[in-house]
């Protein structure tokens, strides 16, 4: 019997029959994880000093929590400037390590830093990719995540631009994510992360964030 709700939704939420029995352990649930939450449940680092509110804006925002960061990669393409750059440091800051593809010797040594280590990477060559994904099998820790970063914009009238500027457009920013991810899913799947994967775009088209939460110990 599904739950009623209107009139008697108060006498149902009180608990008579099979209703009152689904709505007290769904009441139940929601109880004990909000007691988890608040004694720190498994990743509240200790000697946290923020606020409940700071802690429980880092646990769940899309970069993800600082627990068990140390054990753990992070790989972010195009992250010589701007966006990519910024939040390779900022993984790293929280704990993680970043392998942060950059596209020449110059950015690469401009972003390396404790917890980034650039790579030469540009996702529309089938061989960086590939010696990304076996630097990635190589390491003994667990992919977290993969953010594909990487892009390029160009603002023209359809009838300016030549074909093969459009192509080059998907090129890097379609299938060179595509080509990247395919490389990469073995090691996110084999690290447990069912969330660990986010595309942003180049000022057009959708973003879609991950909730990087922590596993299990």
């Amino acid at each position: 019997m599904l739950p009623v709700w209107g009139e008697r939704a108060g006498a149902t939420r009180r608990g008579h029959g099979q209703c009152g029995r689904w709505w007290r352990g769904r009441h139940a649930r929601s109880v004990a994880r909000d007691a988890r939450h608040r004694t720190g449940d498994a990743c509240r680092p200790d000697g946290h000093t923020g606020s409940e509110r700071q802690w429980r804006s880092e646990r769940t925002s899309t970069l993800g929590p600082p627990c068990h960061a140390a054990r753990k990669l992070v790989v972010v393409t195009g992250a010589s400037t701007g966006m990519g750059a910024s939040t390779a440091r900022e993984l790293a800051r929280r704990g993680f390590h970043v392998l942060a593809g950059v596209r020449r010797d110059h950015d690469a040594d401009a972003i390396r830093s404790t917890g980034v280590e650039p790579i030469i990477l540009d996702i529309t060559e089938p061989e960086q990719v590939e010696a990304l994904a076996a630097r990635v099998a190589g390491d003994p820790r667990a992919l977290h995540a993969l953010v594909n970063n990487a892009g390029i914009q160009v603002n023209a009238p359809v009838e300016a631009l030549p074909m093969t500027q459009w192509r080059w457009v998907f090129e890097v920013n379609l299938f060179g994510h595509i080509a990247v991810t395919r490389a990469l899913l073995p090691a996110l799947l084999v690290g447990g992360t069912s969330r660990g994967l986010a595309r942003r775009s180049r000022r057009s088209g959708p973003v879609v964030r991950a909730l990087a939460r922590c596993p299990p110990r």
